[in-house]
């Protein structure tokens, strides 16, 4: 069993700043992770941990509200440490992690715990009691949506009233988002596209399938010199549509688009760049990202 001693370096936070959240310092090593929470009042700090490791070790340090398995999911401070030998032990000698005041406003709004609360009446104006009631965020991409239930499924009180709470947490690696989310082919989104491509006869579109993937072309973009071959230019395959991908795709894809105000306005990629695994506020557009529903 090691004892890994992790410095923390909080002096660059403003001091009347550096009480407003504690830190969550975390150990990975293959499966196993182990975290404690350290406050960092006095600009320094030293988190201990005590894992049973015999190699390479990953350290993340983040906000208390993040979980210790989130940390290594979320775009935060890592290190890799590695064990040395001494009086016939393994010591893990680290460098002392310096907190900058960006990452720390960041982690301010990380995760945080939201309110949704509302009335459920009946088709006569009357209050319905014992109502289910769930909420869903909502995330669109192209022609496809994704939906996930946020907090639990409530019942509404003797005058239909009800309370969601629900944990947000925001910040994360752009791989991790994207692998976990349930897409399905949305015939509202597809028959709102379609109507738009339609304008742009120049740009072929591969049609609509369940599969998350993308492919257009553009049909003899510019003038052919003499004796060139006519035929589509490809643009994009499917199988390159990722995370990484993305802002390059969209970089070629949206200037070949007509202007959609309304999809600008809902920020529905390619009209609008999209980065959903970096939006820490779920109210920032409720008719687009939150949806009510009651059974």
């Amino acid at each position: 069993m090691s004892i890994i001693r992790i410095p923390i370096d909080a002096s660059a936070i403003p001091a009347d700043e550096r009480g407003k959240q504690s830190l969550r310092v975390a150990a990975q090593a293959g499966e196993r992770v182990v975290s404690t929470v350290v406050k960092v009042d006095a600009g320094r700090a030293t988190a201990e941990l005590e894992m049973d490791a015999a190699g390479a070790v990953t350290i993340a340090v983040g906000p208390e509200s993040s979980r210790a398995a989130d940390l290594f999911r979320q775009n935060t401070i890592t290190v890799t440490a590695r064990p040395q030998s001494a009086d016939g032990r393994l010591d893990y000698v680290i460098k002392p992690i310096v907190i900058t005041l960006p990452i720390w406003e960041r982690w301010l709004v990380w995760c945080r715990t939201f309110t949704i609360s509302g009335y459920v009446y009946g088709p006569d104006g009357n209050p319905v009691p014992s109502a289910q009631v769930s909420a869903f965020n909502v995330d669109w991409f192209w022609w496809w949506s994704s939906t996930g239930q946020v907090g639990s499924t409530v019942l509404t009180d003797p005058n239909g009233y009800f309370t969601i709470d629900f944990t947000w947490c925001c910040g994360w690696l752009p791989w991790y988002w994207w692998e976990l989310r349930p897409w399905r082919l949305d015939p509202v989104l597809v028959e709102k596209i379609q109507s738009v491509l339609k304008l742009s006869p120049g740009l072929r579109v591969g049609p609509p399938s369940a599969e998350l993937a993308l492919n257009f072309s553009e049909l003899n973009p510019q003038p052919l010199p003499p004796g060139a071959r006519k035929g589509p230019s490809p643009f994009i395959a499917a199988e390159e549509l990722n995370p990484s991908t993305l802002p390059a795709i969209r970089e070629k894809f949206v200037n070949l688009l007509p202007r959609a105000p309304e999809f600008e306005r809902f920020c529905l990629w390619p009209w609008c760049p999209w980065t959903p695994w970096f939006d820490c506020d779920p109210n920032s557009d409720p008719e687009r990202e939150r949806v009510a529903s009651a059974y």
